[in-house]
């Protein structure tokens, strides 16, 4: 019975021991990871921060989220808890939340609130383990907010000249604005005068702004002209009303028009 005791004894020391080594080895196997930046919304560039100083690309008056991807490389993550957050940003530039705690892999995301000036700031991305804190730092580009940002979306048109028509008929037919990527001032409105695709210029901002229709040929005519932009009213209020006189010129005929842009029906 004492060696049936003394060998349960035993081997329960063994195996603790052992148990106790093999966690100790993972607990002392510090993880080694990379922080790797995806790409905003409104750039591409990504890449591995701790390799190199990014540049993230913001817009003024707008919100955007930084994303990182942590991705373990080597070591047991799991008695190693990581804490990640941002500091020396301006106070114009607001990120929440304050920080995150994970363990690898991890993928979070930074809300962040921009309304500061145009230029180039510098921040840090903090990361913080039982083995201390190491800072990465990266730069944040803030340009103008475009005059097309708040004209994108769909719309109805209204004017006297859908189909090149020479009559007093109130032509209404739905639109659609877009932004063109190589000009952040340059909008592409689907149809005006109920059947031609056009593209304008815009100065200023949502809802209020003044417009330019340059000279152009769009299915089968010569279209041109100027207008401007202001806030409907009632409960639409806030929402632009674009006014566009332009010239229709097919052939030898010319009309002139007052097209209206609304994002509900007149």
């Amino acid at each position: 019975m004492k060696k049936i005791l003394f060998g349960c004894v035993v081997a329960c020391l063994i195996y603790c021991s052992c148990y106790k080594a093999q966690n100790s080895s993972h607990a002392n196997s510090v993880p080694t990871f990379d922080i790797y930046l995806q790409g905003n919304t409104y750039s591409d560039l990504a890449g591995n921060v701790k390799d190199s100083i990014m540049t993230i690309e913001l817009i003024d008056s707008t919100s955007s989220f930084l994303t990182l991807n942590f991705s373990l490389t080597s070591g047991f993550p799991e008695n190693f808890p990581v804490t990640c957050s941002l500091t020396g940003l301006p106070g114009t530039i607001v990120d929440s939340p304050g920080s995150f705690t994970f363990k690898l892999n991890y993928q979070l995301s930074f809300k962040i609130a921009v309304n500061a000036d145009s230029g180039l700031y510098t921040a840090n991305i903090n990361v913080a383990s039982s083995q201390g804190t190491q800072s990465y730092p990266i730069r944040m580009h803030v340009t103008p907010k475009p005059a097309s940002a708040g004209f994108v979306g769909y719309y109805i048109g209204s004017d006297p000249c859908g189909h090149f028509n020479y009559d007093s008929v109130i032509h209404v037919y739905s639109t659609e604005i877009s932004g063109v990527l190589t000009n952040p001032n340059e909008l592409s409105i689907s149809r005006i005068a109920g059947d031609y695709g056009v593209y304008v210029y815009f100065s200023g901002h949502a809802p209020y702004a003044t417009l330019t229709l340059p000279l152009q040929t769009t299915n089968g005519v010569t279209i041109y002209g100027r207008g401007f932009s202001t806030s409907d009213s009632g409960i639409y209020a806030g929402q632009p009303t674009i006014f566009i006189n332009d010239t229709i010129v097919n052939g030898t005929d010319t009309q002139t028009c007052f097209t209206q842009i609304k994002t509900h029906n007149f």
